[in-house]
Order: structure tokens, then C-alpha cells, then sequence
């Protein structure tokens, strides 16, 4: 199931990066690694991270469908940071014939997009916070410096962290995964993982407006 899924990702290569990051499959056990031509460079290694947590999200939420569930090991070895993680698939209790009892969770159309997103960021430990407001300027600059297009009028979220390590990171991915996964025929929905390089450039004024946005990880915009 793990080549399946595989191929699922590698086809997708504008969602999921598929030339930052490497895997070996093993059996039933699948390695992601971030590619050695990226491995070097801070910004395409963290961004490579980012990728590979879309990918676990990806993994988790098609073996579920499947009636199994996925065993995630981030950072194996924290001397070779290369390999991100490892991956195991099991059958969930309760399935059979590889169908998960659960028919997945559906969106309440009364709950508005932002209060989603921002529980989905509870449940990865990361900030989301409304920028309508407050620093807006200085989100547009954010929008305008890593070449998207704003749409007039928008809302403006920024997606935060107090610390910034590759765990964040890859927390960062399985949020913008699982949002995306959420709305998958919403187009009124702009999600954009920032470099570092963009990020520092607007950090302090955006500090003074939230004290847990030390580090800004991505951006959305709501139409």
C-alpha cells in the first residue's frame, strides 16, 4: 500500500514538492528524506521539511480511508538530518476487508473557514492569528514579497510559531495538508508556506501586534 500511496504524492509534484525529498520503501516501512542537492541550503531544507509534512498528513489520511493507520517517526537519527522520517502502516481495529469503519469528518458549513483553520492549528501547536486589523500592511508586503496575488477585499491570517525547528516545520506541512485536505473544492482559500529571508523582513512589526508570532511560518488568504 505505501507504493501506492507513493504514487499518489509523485504525481502531484506542484502540491507536494516531489524534487526536494527522497523515500525508500522497505517492506512496510517507507523513509523520506530531503534531497542532498537541498539538504545544504537552510531555506530549501526547511521547505523540503514542510513538504514531507504534507506528505505524512497525505499518508495518514489515505491509509485511515484504507483501514489502517500510520506510525510516524520524526527525526530518527539527530545526527543524520537528512532522513526526516519513517513511516509504518497498521490495520486499524475495527476495519475489514481494508475499509476503515469511519466514513471521515465532515465540514459544518456553519463554521467559518478561520475558526477551522485555527483549531486545526490548536491541534499542531501553532498559532493562527486574523491580521484584519492589525499589521495588515505588513501581511500585504509579506503577500506582494513572495509573489502572491492579493485579492481585493481579503481576509489575512498568518500562521505562527514561538520557536523554529525542523518538529515545527513539519508540523507546518500536516496544517497546510490537513486544511487543504478540508477544502479541497474551495477556491476562496490562498495558502502560502514564506521563506525565512521574507519572514525576518517583517518580524518586528508583526511582534508588536502578537507576542506568539515570533516566527512566521505561512500565510493565508480568505476571499
Amino acid at each position: 500500500m505505501l507504493s501506492d500511496l507513493i504514487k499518489i504524492i509523485t504525481s502531484a509534484p506542484d502540491r507536494y514538492g516531489s524534487k526536494l525529498w527522497d523515500y525508500r520503501i522497505s517492506g512496510n516501512l517507507l523513509e523520506l528524506s530531503v534531497n542532498p542537492d537541498y539538504a545544504d541550503n537552510p531555506e530549501e531544507y526547511r521547505m523540503a521539511v514542510i513538504q514531507t509534512g504534507r506528505i505524512l498528513q497525505s499518508i495518514d489520511h489515505h491509509a485511515h480511508l484504507a483501514g489502517q493507520e500510520s506510525q510516524i517517526q520524526s527525526f530518527p537519527n539527530i545526527e543524520a538530518s537528512q532522513l526526516v522520517a519513517m513511516v509504518r502502516l497498521h490495520r486499524l481495529y475495527g476495519s475489514s476487508d481494508g475499509k476503515s469503519t469511519s466514513n471521515g469528518k465532515k465540514i459544518d458549513a456553519k463554521i467559518p473557514l478561520s475558526t477551522l483553520m485555527k483549531s486545526i492549528s490548536s491541534h499542531y501547536g501553532l498559532f493562527f492569528h486574523n491580521h484584519n486589523g492589525s499589521a495588515v500592511q505588513e501581511i500585504h508586503a509579506l503577500f506582494e514579497s513572495d509573489n502572491q496575488k492579493i485579492e481585493q477585499p481579503g481576509r489575512f491570517y498568518s500562521l505562527c510559531t514561538t520557536m523554529d525547528n525542523p518538529f515545527l516545520w513539519l508540523r507546518v506541512g500536516q496544517w497546510i495538508e490537513r486544511v487543504n485536505q478540508l477544502l479541497e473544492e474551495n477556491n476562496s482559500v490562498t495558502i502560502s508556506a514564506i521563506t525565512h529571508k521574507i519572514a525576518r523582513e517583517q518580524r518586528e512589526s508583526l511582534n508588536s501586534a502578537f507576542v506568539d508570532c515570533s516566527y512566521i511560518q505561512a500565510l493565508v488568504q480568505l476571499k
